[in-house]
């Protein structure tokens, strides 16, 4: 079947990210959370990856009625940044088939930012992705970060034995489900600050 074919089999959609709708912004925080779990999961620590920016465009996957993921690219790049659908909906070819209709449009070849998750690896293999490999100063960058969060996590974890580099399991799970909140709540408050300055202007 064609991406469209797929997506009509399926009853998905896309949707532009409303940062002024609550469901949106209420959905984009629970995947965002699920994906940093089941990374968590995989990896032991958190994940990159941002699911909204100012420097990106968000789209929501829609499966039926429900907000089943998103997609957030790099317009400026024209690369994918990071997608994330739902478990359950996963291996019917929907996030394939929204890749594939992006790249129709897209004026020059997609790329998609490195590192990759074993899925997201499979999606650049399947639809011929560029993998786009982040910079040195981009690593060392984000390694600082990691390093500031798991300080920040371990600090506040009461729990001791482990490995004392991180917080227990437990403590960062909840750490993660605060970032994922953090993470959207500051955008959108970036986001009323720049519309704020824009009137005053």
């Amino acid at each position: 079947m064609n991406p469209r074919q797929i997506l009509a089999t399926h009853h998905a959609s896309t949707t532009e990210f409303n940062s002024n709708s609550y469901t949106h912004i209420r959905a984009i925080i629970e995947l965002h959370r699920g994906y940093l779990h089941e990374e968590f999961d995989r990896i032991g620590e958190y994940a990159p990856g941002l699911p909204v920016a100012a420097h990106l465009n968000t789209l929501l996957i829609r499966c039926g009625n429900q907000i089943a993921g998103f997609c957030a690219i790099d317009p400026h790049n024209y690369a994918l940044e990071l997608v994330y659908l739902a478990p359950e909906h996963r291996g019917k070819g929907i996030v394939s088939a929204v890749i594939t209709q992006m790249k129709a449009t897209c004026p020059q070849r997609m790329g998609a930012k490195m590192p990759f998750t074993p899925s997201s690896q499979a999606l650049v293999q399947r639809t011929g992705l560029r993998p786009i490999t982040p910079s040195p100063e981009s690593l060392l960058a984000n390694a600082r970060q990691l390093a500031d969060i798991n300080r920040t996590i371990r600090k506040e974890c009461p729990h001791k034995g482990g490995n004392p580099a991180k917080a227990c399991p437990r403590c960062y799970r909840k750490a993660l489900s605060r970032s994922a909140e953090y993470v959207v709540q500051s955008y959108l408050t970036e986001q009323r600050e720049t519309a704020r300055q824009g009137a005053s202007t």
